[in-house]
């Protein structure tokens, strides 16, 4: 018959949610029935520790996104500013379309105030 696999990390946390001040070794002693280390306890107890950001931490990252998204708002403005070869040569044809460039201005104008 098969031995039933346990998850020695899970032990780990149990054993530390009912003494949270307990040490690795302490840890380690009582769990040695399952082959565990007071290294290991160790190195999980410091990885569940790892994983909780601070408080402090938390805004630091909420100010980077925000700080981000003025900075990609910028971008935006100023590729809009420039105007390519492109972009005047379709200007041109519409231009000519419209019956001049006075007359497209007036469609624009019209337009603008539509918005």
């Amino acid at each position: 018959m098969a031995k039933k696999k346990v998850n020695k990390t899970q032990l780990i946390k149990d054993a530390l949610a009912k003494n949270p001040k307990a040490s690795p070794s302490e840890i380690a002693e009582g769990l040695k029935n399952h082959g565990i280390s007071a290294q290991y306890v160790s190195t999980v107890k410091s990885s569940l520790k790892a994983k909780k950001p601070t408080k402090t931490a938390k805004k630091k990252v909420a100010k980077k996104t925000v700080a981000k998204k003025k900075v990609a708002k910028k971008k935006v403005a100023k590729k809009s500013d420039k105007v390519s070869l492109g972009d005047l040569v379709k200007a041109s044809r519409l231009a000519e379309e419209l019956g001049g460039v006075d007359k497209a201005q007036e469609m624009l104008n019209a337009l603008a105030k539509l918005k």
